[in-house]
């Protein structure tokens, strides 16, 4: 019983607690758009709440609700949640639901933007509704609404010449800053209080408050009290604490301390203040200090330490006023707000937001003048604009009064305003002439002549003979070659940036002459315009600009500077949300970097005189992304400022913090980043950890213990929590090949390196290559060696080559190093010659057209003569083809092995690269060494260099195999006619009727021939054709065992031949060959004697396992020659005497040469026995890229395989973009099965625990949308689709719960196209099941049951058709009279199948009788 009234008494005494503080709560504003305004604690700008205490005072809102929904008034509930001084409590509409005690508050929900929306406060019963808006209006971008109340008036609470009293210290004094303190016995005056020997603070002293005799030489401190009384507290906001004083004050309200100045950190009954207040214009002037603090109702205290800079000090002063604002309360209005104020007084209602300003034309290319015009859709509305960069105002600019002629390149910028509405933001709009831009003068109005003592640079090449030189023909027309600029100047992306010219140019503020100031405090607010010359989607935002770079920000080396935009908040959009790097790039950038890659461009040219080759640092980053490691992405486009061309830039992302949330994962928060210098090194964490990196590889890293530990393994390889991982190594290897081979002159000191710091998910360092415009060796092979085990340059201190140079003496990572040389230089990798000239070319093609235009611009620059695209680019771009990149290899392999990094001893070769085999094909070894292999996923070297005791040795070697010897058996036919033209040497062609015989086939009127004719056509041929047609059929065992494929070939006088069909080799042939042609040449009697070596390699995939046929046009010079010879021989070195192994199944060779003590690099590849997963059978059936927060599974993707009828296997399917993953050797997939992998599976495993998932993937989902690509083991593509976040695609996946899930997937829809995508009917999705296993209501019966009558009564007995192969649902059969009271008895169940019941007497006797089924799952 004492428990029990103890418990009663404790719930009283929380009611009286409350009832003591009453509260009159209101929902005063919110703000539904929140896009620049207000962050959270995470750097979210979610939408907000304002609550209100009307009645002022303290108070908690703990137990009230807040909710979107008017059907559940309970949907989010306060915890600890007190109204801070003014009144206010603010919560975060983010959906995140925080309402812990130390949480910031986030409610469950998002607010509803759109028209129609709901908004209630909710009294703790759960019913009584304190505040609430109903249907409210469409809501705009940072712009709030809410309660308003007119414009507050000025009001004081207390003035100078109030009744106080004082008191001189004699010692300390308890309480005498409260309300409830005793002062009768202080003496009274008049504020304000204080003494001055001279007359300057006299007529600032009150009646009875001169201290002179009580207080100079006697104490440094006063105490003064004046109390004052506020009878309504409502609608009180502002509070300003007013002082006058001389030389310190600590002030007190209510016993609460609101203020200090000049005071001690801990004052004292006779503290001095600690500065002396030399200014007495000051000490008689109001300052006005914003103050909280705890008003009552009735009286209430100002308490005032006064300090003296001494005790013997000529004066003091302390005269103080309160004053507020206050709202009248009775006649609140519901409106918008020009000016959120979320935790404080509302401002002032607006009647409305001018409409956004339209344009009769949009921003692009223009060739003729137009008339534009402006308008906006709000009546009454005005609108100002500016033509030289500017920001209009309501007070600024030309005000429109009907249409402007726009008749040459023309910046405009708008505003449209209205009183007391809010006016919209500046729309700026770039009309580009391009004839015009062609020929635009170096003299600019307005513009200054130099920039810091330099002389500016504005205008195209004015020289006529340039000019049509640099437009691409000396000869052409000045219109033909304006023609040709202009172009250029479309050919690409344009990217138009426009400012005040004073943020650029002007001498003291602009960035342009003082390029070396660095810094926010040299960042410009600029509009940025994305124009598409080809029709594509144009753009616009307002960001920051800067100039960027560290040698390249010198003017006397380069007028033409790099610069950087910045997205923020500030300035309009936080991020530019647009696709610019294309689909496989991210959709939106907090920064863009327009590096002009200085010293690869002719406004420097670093390598010399034409040598600029202006890809060459981009070409850099794509063969970073190539060989399979995270990379910066970027893309072309020429720049404008202020409608003046400013040449071609390579827009590029930053390697920074936000670009690794973006690219690898996580939070930016979570990232260190580190750089090469200027002028800071770490923009984004820590630097301790690389500081550490760095450390460890100063002391070395030669021992295996040391190289593991900084990959954060114990020396077995076994991962050591204890040991915080430091290095990708793979990544550095990747970094420094790629190093090696362009070879940038200061390489590898530009860089940046990035790490998650999140252990257990962390790869250590990763390094990203940057600002390589001085690579490529000027597009000599032999230029350039970084393979260096000394420093070179200056550069080199604190960069990736300080970890490089001490790992490298490693053993384990030189043939780890080996191995990746290996991969990337052969079979396809990203260093192939082949790779890399597809690289460079796709580039190239890309700024060639854009070249002419950034030749007129900057192709003389600095006084220098003219590089020009067809003179000087076209040279260098056919040496890099032609010459850098066949030769580069080599060299590079060369400076390898003279440092160690690459043996002598080859790998072994396979008779085929992996892929999809046959069971019964047979795997073999090209090498002169012995050979190791293992197909349990081992190396067949050990850590230290023995071998593997689970590898196999086998011996590799070739033999010559002949297919077609001399005296083959043929079939030959002289045409007499073109009928056969199109199919006679297909391999299926019917020669039966045909000459039969062998080889060689021709005639001789003499003798010399003769001994080696077997088949004479001197009769078919001689005077009657030149050509003869001759088909010889061989067979072949195995294709894949040859290694080279060659002719052998005598001749008189020409031939083609084709291999299976394909034509694979001529000589002396036209261009265009007919059944009747003749030989474009002849060779003399003993070349034709001779036999003509011919490599057909590149063509031995066209050989078939069985039949095969070589089929020869066989040409004479003329059909009267005196003689006509072709013989053909075929042969191979083949693989057919070497060691095999048989595929019996799915598996995974690695296999490496020993010679002697030296280990080759490693071969590896996987050999697939089974059906191939293409396009046709395999789908991604289900994306989840954004989980809602109360969705703990995180992200999955699922695919599914639509076969009916055959399993795939996925074995090294992997995807390449949005995530990466790679499926395991032999993971197969049977007819109609998913496949699930995860970013966290044991996340997933609990809200699905029967799930099985493959794998955990890496990297992120893009929140926004990207681009998704699903290659199989050969890198072919099976699915690349890009989704997104936005109509016509679904929009609640992106957060709310659902997943994307794919349409009929059997039918194998078009991934790109939004129609065939949907939601899932569920939160969380569908992973692993059918999308219907998932859901409740009409979806799980249309699941379980067949199409059709629902269910049948016959005879007494009740059924229904369920689903064959569906056993996971209960189907429960129910009966009711009243469609009101259902009941589940009185059936009996008629067999196993759970589909048919027998129905009772007791119901089927019923008048009236109701069925219906249950259907759940089990």
């Amino acid at each position: 019983m004492k428990f029990f009234n103890a418990f009663v008494w404790a719930v009283t005494f929380i009611v009286c607690c409350f009832e003591l503080v009453a509260i009159d709560p209101v929902i005063s504003e919110f703000l539904a758009s929140n896009s620049s305004g207000l962050e959270d604690e995470d750097g979210d700008s979610s939408d907000w709440i304002e609550i209100w205490n009307v009645s002022g005072g303290e108070g908690n809102l703990e137990g009230y609700h807040l909710t979107d929904d008017p059907e559940d008034l309970t949907k989010w509930t306060f915890g600890e949640a007190p109204f801070n001084n003014d009144g206010y409590v603010v919560v975060f509409a983010s959906g995140k639901d925080k309402n812990g005690p130390r949480d910031e508050l986030h409610a469950n929900f998002k607010l509803n933007s759109s028209e129609g929306g709901y908004l209630a406060l909710v009294e703790p019963d759960g019913i009584t509704i304190a505040s609430e808006y109903k249907n409210y209006s469409k809501q705009f971008e940072d712009i709030s609404y809410g309660s308003g109340y007119g414009d507050p008036e000025d009001i004081k609470f207390l003035e100078s010449g109030e009744n106080a009293k004082w008191i001189v210290p004699e010692g300390p004094i308890e309480g005498w800053t409260g309300t409830l303190f005793d002062d009768s016995s202080w003496a009274s005056g008049k504020t304000g209080i204080g003494y001055d020997r001279s007359d300057k603070y006299i007529p600032h002293i009150g009646e009875g408050g001169d201290l002179l005799d009580s207080m100079r030489g006697v104490n440094a401190s006063a105490y003064i009290r004046v109390p004052f009384t506020i009878n309504d507290l409502s609608g009180i906001s502002n509070l300003i604490l007013r002082m006058k004083w001389e030389d310190g004050f600590i002030a007190y309200l209510n016993g609460t301390e609101i203020k200090s100045m000049s005071a001690p950190t801990n004052p004292q009954w006779n503290s001095e203040a600690t500065l002396n207040r030399s200014n007495e214009d000051d000490a008689i002037t109001y300052f006005d200090y914003p103050v909280s603090g705890p008003l009552v109702e009735g009286r209430n205290v100002l308490a005032i330490h006064g300090l003296n800079a001494s005790r013997t000090s000529s004066d003091f002063l302390i005269s103080p006023e309160i004053t507020a604002k206050r709202t009248d309360l009775n006649s609140p209005m519901n409106g918008f707000f020009l000016v959120p104020s979320p935790g404080s007084l509302n401002g002032k209602l607006i009647d409305g937001l001018v409409r956004d300003t339209k344009f009769s034309a949009n921003r692009g290319f223009y060739d003729s003048p137009f008339d534009l015009e402006i308008s906006t859709e709000t009546e009454g509305a005005q609108i100002r604009y500016t033509l030289d960069g500017s920001e209009p105002s309501e007070s600024k600019g030309i005000l429109y009064d009907g249409p402007i002629n726009i008749n040459d390149t023309t910046i405009l910028r708008a505003i449209a305003y209205k009183d007391n509405f809010t006016p919209t933001n500046v729309d700026t709009q770039t009309y580009l002439f391009p004839e015009k831009v062609a020929v635009q003068t170096n003299n600019p109005a307005g513009y200054p002549s130099s920039w810091a003592g330099v002389r500016a640079d504005y205008g195209m090449d004015d020289d006529p003979v340039d000019f049509r030189r640099a437009a691409g023909d000396a000869s052409y027309s000045m219109s033909a070659a304006k023609a040709a600029i202009a172009d250029s100047l479309k050919s690409i992306t344009t990217i138009s940036i426009v400012t005040d010219k004073d943020n650029l140019f002007d001498r003291i503020k602009g960035i342009y002459p003082n390029p070396g100031s660095r810094g926010s405090q040299w960042e410009r607010p600029v509009s940025v315009e994305i124009i598409n010359g080809d029709g594509g989607d144009d753009y616009q935002t307002n960001a920051g600009i800067r100039i960027m770079g560290f040698t390249s920000r010198n003017l006397n080396t380069t007028t033409k500077l790099n610069m950087r935009l910045l997205f923020k908040r500030e300035y309009g959009d936080s991020k530019m949300e647009y696709p610019l790097l294309g689909p496989d790039g991210p959709d939106e950038f907090n920064t863009i970097a327009l590096r002009g890659n200085i010293r690869d461009a002719w406004v420097t040219e670093y390598q010399g005189f034409g040598s600029a080759l202006y890809i060459g640092d981009e070409w850099s980053k794509r063969s970073q992304k190539a060989m399979g490691q995270p990379a910066v992405r970027g893309t072309f486009a020429h720049v404008y400022l202020n409608g003046m061309y400013w040449g071609l830039y390579n827009p590029t992302e930053r390697p920074d913090d936000d670009f690794a949330e973006t690219h690898l994962g996580g939070e930016r928060t979570e990232y260190d980043v580190v750089k090469f210098c200027c002028p800071d090194r770490s923009i984004a964490g820590s630097i301790r950890i690389w500081d550490q990196l760095l450390s460890a590889a100063r002391s070395g890293l030669t021992s295996h213990a040391s190289y593991q530990r900084v990959q954060g393994k114990n020396p077995d390889g076994s991962l050591n929590p204890q040991f915080p991982v430091l290095l990708d190594v793979d990544n550095l290897i990747d970094y420094s090949i790629n190093g090696y081979y362009h070879a940038q002159v200061d390489w590898p000191g530009n860089y940046y390196v990035i790490r998650d710091r999140v252990e257990g998910r962390t790869k250590g360092f990763q390094f990203f290559t940057w600002d390589n415009d001085i690579a490529l060796g000027a597009a000599n092979p032999n230029n350039g060696n970084k393979v260096q085990s000394m420093p070179g340059h200056n550069w080199w201190t604190e960069s990736p080559g300080e970890i490089e140079i001490p790992i490298r003496r490693n053993p384990e990572y030189r043939i780890r190093f080996a191995d990746r040389v290996y991969k990337h230089f052969n079979h396809d990798g990203a260093m192939t010659v082949e790779n890399n000239i597809a690289r460079w070319n796709e580039l190239a093609e890309l700024i060639r057209p854009a070249l002419f235009a950034e030749s007129a611009r900057w192709g003389d620059s600095r006084g220098a003569k003219l590089r020009t695209v067809q003179d000087n680019w076209d040279l260098m771009n056919q040496r890099m083809v032609n010459n850098y990149f066949p030769g580069r290899q080599s060299v590079l392999y060369s400076q390898l092995r003279s440092h160690g990094l690459y043996p002598d001893t080859l790998p072994p070769e396979f008779n085929k690269r992996g892929g999809v085999v046959s069971p019964e094909f047979e795997l073999k070894f090209d090498s002169e060494s012995v050979v190791y292999y293992t197909t349990d996923g081992s190396d067949p070297r050990l850590v230290g260099g023995e071998v593997n005791p689970d590898a196999v040795m086998v011996s590799g070697g070739r033999t010559i195999l002949s297919l077609i010897d001399t005296g083959a058996p043929l079939r030959v036919k002289v045409p007499a006619d073109g009928s056969d033209s199109e199919n006679w040497f297909l391999p299926d062609h019917d020669d039966s009727g045909w000459i039969a015989g062998n080889s060689g086939v021709g005639y001789d009127r003499g003798s010399r021939y003769r001994d080696i004719i077997s088949l004479d056509l001197y009769d078919e041929m001689r005077g009657i054709n030149s050509s003869a047609y001759l088909r010889i059929p061989f067979k072949v065992v195995e294709p894949a065992n040859f290694i080279s494929l060659y002719l052998r070939m005598k001749s008189d006088d020409g031939y083609v031949v084709y291999l299976n069909g394909a034509m694979v080799a001529q000589r002396n042939a036209p261009d265009q060959l007919a059944w009747n042609s003749n030989a474009t040449a002849s060779p003399t009697d003993d070349e034709a004697m001779t036999f003509e070596n011919v490599d057909i390699t590149a063509h031995k995939n066209l050989l078939v396992r069985g039949d095969n046929v070589l089929a020869v046009h066989a040409l004479n010079d003329s059909s009267g020659s005196s003689d006509f010879l072709i013989i053909p021989e075929l042969a191979g070195d083949s693989l057919e005497a070497a060691d095999t192994i048989s595929m019996d199944r799915t598996i995974l060779v690695r296999a490496r040469a020993l010679d002697g003590n030296e280990w080759s690099p490693m071969n590896e590849a996987t050999f697939i026995v089974g059906s191939k997963p293409t396009s046709r059978n395999l789908v991604v059936s289900e994306i989840m890229y954004h989980p809602s927060l109360e969705n703990g599974g995180g992200e999955f993707i699922e695919l599914m395989n639509v076969s009916q009828t055959e399993e795939i296997n996925l074995t090294s399917v992997r995807f390449d973009n949005g995530i990466s993953f790679e499926f395991p050797v032999d993971f197969t997939l049977g007819p109609g099965k998913r496949a699930v992998i995860a970013s966290d599976p044991d996340a997933l495993r609990v809200d699905w625990p029967d799930l099985e998932v493959v794998g955990q993937f890496t990297g992120n989902l893009n929140n926004g949308g990207e681009r998704v690509t699903l290659v199989d083991s050969e890198g072919i593509e099976i699915q690349s689709f890009k989704y997104d976040d936005k109509s016509p695609w679904p929009e609640s996946p992106d957060g709310d719960g659902p997943s994307l899930v794919l349409k009929n997937p059997l039918s194998g829809p078009d991934h790109s196209d939004p129609e065939n995508w949907s939601v899932s009917g569920s939160d969380g999705g569908s992973p692993g099941f059918d999308e219907e296993q998932n859901n409740n209501g009409d979806n799980l019966i249309r699941y379980a049951v067949e199409d059709g009558p629902d269910f049948n009564i016959i005879n007494g007995t009740l059924s229904i058709k369920k689903k064959e192969g569906v056993d996971d649902v209960l189907i429960i059969p129910q009966w009711s009279v009243d469609l009101r009271v259902w009941q589940g008895t009185g059936f009996e169940l008629v067999g196993e199948d759970s589909t048919l019941w027998k129905i009772s007497e007791q119901i089927l006797d019923k008048e009236r009788v109701f069925y219906r089924f249950e259907v759940s799952y089990r």
